[in-house]
């Protein structure tokens, strides 16, 4: 037997954390090996393809810097899509102003980050006339989406000059250790088989049919570091395997 230290440490050395207060109390670290840092890129490239973002888009990336999956699974994505990328920090590192004054001098195409935050940012390029007509895509993550949030942003963005911007949103937790997309609004958000295993089930932890409500289980498959088996999210969906609109085979949730 041949034992390649290197290779080992790769694979199992803890080398990066999140952290989530999950079904806990107190804030828990999840840990990235560099093979899971890895999956976490390929992850986020994944995402940019559902979301038909290429080589010539550039991204603006508004989420907060902290240990946390949003801003490192935008950061990957960017950097595994091979894409022109601004990571500031959200408001509290970079400020509003000059976020909006990046998006107008980068010409940014996409800008990334928390409903809430971003609702605000748009609102303030619409009172200082911002020029936003490059932004053609504004992904979500981190909260929930209300439907009529998506309406409000598209009428501030065509006052500042998006033409047709795309409203997107992600659904991810820590524990998940990468984030899923949607390809256009509504369509369920795109697994990644390969990576996880998703169950939906009743309240006695029984799977459900297709298209059945119930709760989000999640088991950690081409995973290192911290792992999960049988996650109970709390979440209530659906799980679909027919085809997209979109054209992929993914399931959905």
């Amino acid at each position: 037997i041949i034992f390649n230290k290197d290779i080992v440490y790769y694979e199992y050395k803890p080398v990066h954390m999140h952290f989530t207060a999950g079904r806990t109390a107190s804030a828990t670290p999840i840990l990235y090996t560099a093979y899971d840092l890895q999956k976490l890129e390929e992850g986020g490239r994944r995402m940019f393809d559902i979301l038909n973002l290429n080589i010539k888009d550039i991204v603006v990336n508004a989420f907060p810097y902290a240990p946390h999956l949003a801003f490192w699974q935008t950061f990957y994505a960017a950097k595994g899509a091979n894409v022109l990328s601004l990571h500031t920090g959200g408001g509290k590192i970079l400020g509003t102003e000059k976020i909006i004054r990046a998006i107008e001098s980068m010409k940014a195409t996409c800008l990334v980050g928390m409903p809430g935050y971003l609702y605000h940012l748009i609102r303030a390029a619409k009172d200082k006339k911002a020029d936003f007509s490059s932004l053609g895509s504004v992904i979500f993550g981190g909260e929930r989406v209300p439907s009529g949030l998506r309406g409000k942003i598209k009428k501030d963005l065509a006052s500042i000059g998006s033409k047709k911007p795309r409203i997107l949103s992600t659904y991810a937790f820590t524990e998940g250790k990468s984030a899923w997309v949607e390809c256009k609004e509504e369509s369920g958000y795109h697994l990644y088989p390969d990576l996880e295993f998703i169950e939906i089930v009743d309240k006695n932890g029984e799977r459900v049919s297709e298209g059945e409500k119930g709760e989000i289980v999640y088991t950690s498959l081409d995973w290192r570091g911290s792992v999960f088996l049988r996650y109970k999210t709390g979440d209530i969906s659906k799980l679909h395997y027919e085809k997209c609109s979109c054209g992929r085979t993914l399931p959905r949730i």
